[in-house]
C-alpha cells in the first residue's frame, strides 16, 4: 500500500493506488492459505488447485462500499479500479468495461464466484484493529481524488476540444493504477 501511494501520489491518485494495495492480498488472510504457503514453499509439493487470492480484497470492496451503499458515481468508480487491478494483479488486467450490456468481470467474480474461505477472510481482516477504519478512509480519500482527477479531466478536455468520453478516461486510469499497483507488488 505504501509503496502503490508512493508511485501513484505524482499523479495526485495515490489514495487509490493505496487502497488497491492495501487490500490486494486479503485473500491470504486464512489458516488455509498459511498451509498452503507451506506446502508449496517449504516442503515443494504441487498443490492443486491453487487458492484464489485475489478476489478476496475486491469482493470486500464490493460488499462494503457497493452493494450495500447508495450508488455515489465516483465511489462506484474508485471501487471498481480499485477492485479490478486487486482481481488481476496476477493474471493480467481483466475486462473492465462492457459495453454490450454483459455483467463484466468486476461484478462477475465479486458476486458469483464461490470463495470458500471467505468469511475467514472477512473476520481475519477485521480483527486486526484499525483496518476497517484504514479502507473507511482510503475510499472517502480516493473518491476525492478522483472527483478531482475527473474535474481536470473534464477541464482538459474541455480546452481541447477533444471527444474522448468519461469511459476512455477511466479505461487508461485502470490500466494506471494496475500498472502501479502490480509494479509495487514485484518492487515489494
Amino acid at each position: 500500500a505504501a509503496l502503490a501511494s508512493e508511485y501513484g501520489d505524482p499523479l495526485n491518485i495515490g489514495k487509490l493506488c493505496a487502497l488497491a494495495g492495501f487490500l490486494h492480498d486479503m485473500g491470504k488472510f486464512t489458516v488455509h492459505f498459511s498451509d498452503y504457503l507451506r506446502s508449496v514453499v517449504l516442503k515443494k509439493e504441487a498443490i492443486r488447485p491453487h487458492i484464489d487470492h485475489s478476489t478476496a480484497g475486491a469482493k470486500y470492496l464490493y460488499e462494503r462500499y457497493w452493494s450495500n451503499q447508495p450508488q455515489d458515481a465516483i465511489r462506484s468508480y474508485v471501487v471498481e479500479i480499485a477492485g479490478m487491478a486487486i482481481l488481476s494483479h496476477h493474471s493480467g488486467l481483466h475486462n473492465f468495461l462492457s459495453i454490450d450490456g454483459r455483467v463484466n468481470d468486476y461484478i462477475r467474480r465479486t458476486v458469483e464466484k464461490e470463495l470458500p474461505h471467505y468469511e475467514e477472510v472477512v473476520q481475519n481482516f477485521q480483527s486486526i484493529e484499525g483496518n476497517v477504519e484504514r479502507v473507511d478512509r482510503l475510499v472517502d480519500e480516493a473518491t476525492e481524488e478522483l472527483a478531482a482527477f475527473f474535474e481536470k479531466v473534464k477541464h482538459q478536455t474541455m480546452e481541447r476540444g477533444s471527444q474522448r468520453t468519461a469511459l476512455s478516461t477511466v479505461s487508461y486510469l485502470q490500466k494506471l493504477v494496475f500498472s502501479i499497483l502490480v509494479d509495487a507488488d514485484r518492487t515489494e
